[in-house]
């Protein structure tokens, strides 16, 4: 079955800026229409829940603009926040979410978070193309890895299909082609995001 975790294609990485990714991963391209929201991650300090109220409210206009299929967008948002626990440990929470979009309502979203108190991990990666997608999320939690596929009007037997319906239109509309992209991608600088003790999938 496809991955998009093991073949991401080129042009998605150029736009999505990954904040765990390694240095030098990072690229952007200013040909697209951008809506970076970067917030202080000072400000959570005093108010977090406001601040992860603004983070998702950022989206939600987003997913209002993005309703017409033929427009070609690019948003991403990130969040962070640090604390000292009584035992003086720190404690880091991560957000970051990407929404790329272009002519013909290809889509692709990804959804990161990293929370060090629960000890928690989560990635997801979704490609659509009008009502369908093809999402597949990745949790880790105290060492279990846990993996979990959805489909949204799509059978399993039509998912080959779709990606590659999904990589054609991509190639299509910027004139470039995926390219392999192996489990080497990392939710941290030292963790792989493979399926490592347990896996689900509904």
């Amino acid at each position: 079955m496809f991955d998009p975790f093991e073949r991401m294609n080129s042009i998605m990485n150029q736009f999505m800026m990954d904040p765990f990714a390694q240095p030098g991963q990072r690229r952007a391209n200013n040909q697209l229409t951008r809506r970076p929201d970067f917030m202080d991650p000072f400000a959570a300090m005093h108010n977090p829940f406001s601040m992860m109220g603004n983070f998702d409210s950022v989206f939600r206009n987003f997913e209002q603009m993005s309703n017409d299929p033929n427009s070609q967008v690019f948003s991403s948002s990130s969040v962070m926040t640090y604390s000292t626990g009584g035992d003086g440990k720190p404690k880091v929470f991560q957000k970051s979410k990407q929404i790329k979009q272009g002519p013909g309502g290809v889509r692709e979203t990804r959804e990161m978070v990293r929370d060090s108190e629960k000890n928690f991990e989560k990635m997801a990666i979704g490609h659509h193309i009008g009502q369908r997608a093809h999402v597949i999320e990745r949790q880790k939690q105290n060492g279990q890895m846990e993996e979990i596929v959805n489909m949204e009007n799509l059978d399993e037997n039509e998912v080959q299909a779709f990606n590659e319906e999904f990589e054609s239109r991509v190639r299509s509309q910027f004139g470039h082609s995926h390219k392999d992209y192996n489990r080497s991608h990392h939710l941290s600088s030292n963790q792989p995001l493979a399926i490592e003790n347990s896996r689900g999938k509904r």
